[in-house]
């Protein structure tokens, strides 16, 4: 689902135009997505692990992806807004949120502990990640660059060994094509990541995989959500 862009707050419109605050569009590609990070619904086969995390394999076998927008529906919470304050909040991004919509959010995380994910922070959802890599494989590419926010260095690999094996994809990763202009990058602590490139590549992309989030513009800001005047009963982390 393709969601409008979001209207932004005055306090973020006001550090954008005082250059305050950290764009997502990047200069040199003509157009960016940001894509929501799914949570995540265990298969009836599964039953998660006592002692750890689901390991990307078993989340790509076992696992389907549960959009934000159907999220928004189960919950009540308001809009993306405020579903991306309450998940920035939940991962400890954010010192602070709204108490009656994080707790809209909680409740249906705590009451789904044993089936349901939230949204990913600083990896891109292995699901989606393959399903990237079998379109672009599709499209005629055998090759990408990997690289990540620590690692500059750029790595060369074949789609088909990453299909294999999501596991060589780092966090914060850098995934670049070798001959077009297309950069999908997830950066830390963020629920989202952004698919950079030439309007025709990235449409082309959130269109086959119905990808959910919106189109970034000049001046889309990577806290796009906030809103202080939606604070209306604050939580913090004192309160946890």
């Amino acid at each position: 689902m393709i969601h409008p862009t979001p209207i932004l707050s005055s306090e973020i419109l006001d550090l954008v135009k005082n250059n305050d605050v950290e764009l997502i569009m990047e200069d040199h590609f003509p157009c960016c997505f940001v894509a929501f990070n799914s949570f995540l619904k265990a298969k009836e086969d599964y039953i998660f692990p006592e002692d750890r995390f689901p390991t990307d394999t078993e989340i790509v076998n076992h696992f389907t992806t549960l959009s934000w927008n159907e999220v928004i529906k189960i919950t009540g919470i308001e809009d993306i807004n405020s579903l991306d304050r309450s998940l920035a909040f939940f991962h400890t991004e954010r010192r602070k949120a709204d108490r009656d919509e994080y707790e809209k959010l909680k409740t249906f995380l705590d009451k789904n502990e044993d089936t349901v994910i939230p949204a990913f922070v600083d990896d891109i959802c292995p699901i989606t990640l393959i399903k990237i890599f079998e379109h672009l494989s599709s499209i005629g590419y055998s090759e990408i660059l990997v690289s990540s926010l620590i690692e500059s260095d750029k790595i060369k690999y074949k789609i088909f060994d990453l299909i294999n094996d999501i596991n060589l994809v780092p966090s914060e990763a850098r995934i670049e094509l070798t001959d077009i202009n297309l950069k999908i990058v997830q950066d830390f602590d963020q629920r989202f990541f952004c698919i950079h490139g030439n309007d025709k590549e990235v449409t082309e992309m959130v269109k086959t995989l119905d990808i959910e989030g919106f189109y970034s513009d000049k001046n889309t800001p990577f806290c796009w959500s906030w809103d202080e005047t939606k604070i209306i009963n604050e939580i913090n982390w004192n309160d946890l």
